[in-house]
């Protein structure tokens, strides 16, 4: 079986949170649940804190666990768009600069599959896929690009699509969607409010 499905309406009805599931596909397989949290924290993927009142020791997702997280779970709700998604990041890689970024050690772009990983996140973050077509998307970049190629805090591709802080809504490319006169001549952006320092 390569796909397991919890849905939580079937679970409640036999009286199961997704927690109590996962519990028992373990201990229904005999998997040796200290060996997984032993292979988890030589990946880095976990990591253990002491309460300090208590002296409990806290299991806790490091960085790279909760993006491997995430990403498992993107690539998963993502699957039947990944063409769709590979051909755009290729398309927009192509449309920015090319080579370092001057004044910082920032390339312009990643890698294409960096770049894929990044627009799931995207979708995911705001759920636009079927609001925006790929041909929307790049007319925006195209806006974006154009407007901004002799301007000093122009963004890289990567935060141009998203900021890293996923809990904040920030996304020059969401902007550039939802406003379509952004990047036009008709449009005037006063950057002193607009300065980002983390490009």
């Amino acid at each position: 079986m390569n796909n397991l499905i919890l849905d939580k309406k079937c679970l409640e009805n036999e009286q199961l949170s997704i927690e109590e599931a996962c519990a028992i596909i373990i201990i229904s397989k005999n998997i040796d649940y200290n060996k997984i949290l032993f292979d988890l924290k030589k990946k880095k993927y976990i990591d253990y804190n002491t309460d300090e009142e208590t002296g409990e020791i806290i299991t806790k997702l490091t960085a790279l666990g909760i993006d491997k997280y995430n990403s498992a779970i993107v690539n998963a709700e993502m699957q039947e768009y990944q063409d769709s998604i590979d051909i755009l990041a290729k398309q927009m890689k192509e449309l920015f600069p090319k080579g370092i970024k001057e004044g910082t050690s920032n390339a312009w772009t990643d890698a294409v599959p960096l770049i894929v990983k990044r627009l799931k996140m995207f979708f995911k973050k705001y759920d636009i896929l079927d609001l925006y077509n790929n041909e929307d998307i790049l007319n925006a970049t195209k806006r974006y690009v154009e407007f901004n190629k002799n301007n000093q805090y122009m963004q890289t591709l990567r935060y141009f699509i998203m900021k890293d802080n996923i809990e904040l809504n920030q996304s020059e490319l969401l902007n550039y969607l939802e406003d379509t006169t952004l990047g036009s001549e008709n449009n005037e952006i006063d950057w002193t409010k607009t300065i980002e320092f983390d490009l």
